[in-house]
């Protein structure tokens, strides 16, 4: 209560969820150490304070639900940031392959049930293809790289 009477309530509601693996090697050849290497962690969270795709991309992975639809925004923020899926390849973070497969998965209810991101679509389905698992586990490690290559 206030002076007046007066009752106030406040209400702050707030997530933050970080997930992070953290592994070092140390090899030092000689009299000096080598410089220490940026945490993988560390790095991303850099990237995504200078990189506004990479604060997007961040922030879909811990706060979305990584189906196929989420998954490909993903794909399609470090597209843009890299310039194109081409680039991708390119920047050896991913191969043609893995891209095609994982499109033909996420798009095609043929691969992907209820959960793809279209309905029937022209032409015969691909016969290579990616699991919802190994969808995430494909976009992890790009993000991941993508991140480190900021």
């Amino acid at each position: 209560l206030d002076q007046d009477g007066r009752q106030h309530m406040v209400v702050a509601v707030d997530t933050i969820e970080l997930r992070s693996r953290v592994s070092a090697v140390l090899v030092s050849v000689g009299d000096e150490p080598p410089e220490p290497s940026t945490p993988p962690a560390r790095a991303a969270m850099d990237a995504a304070s200078t990189n506004a795709s990479a604060g997007v991309v961040l922030r879909l992975l811990s706060q979305r639900e990584l189906d196929w639809v989420n998954l490909y925004r993903i794909l399609d923020y470090v597209a843009h940031d890299c310039g194109g899926k081409k680039d991708i390849v390119r920047a050896q973070l991913a191969t043609a392959d893995e891209i095609d497969r994982f499109g033909a998965a996420a798009n095609r209810n043929e691969v992907s049930g209820d959960d793809a991101r279209h309905g029937p679509l022209k032409g015969a389905p691909p016969t290579r293809t990616m699991t919802l698992a190994e969808g995430r586990a494909f976009i992890r490690r790009l993000v991941k790289d993508w991140l480190v290559s900021l």
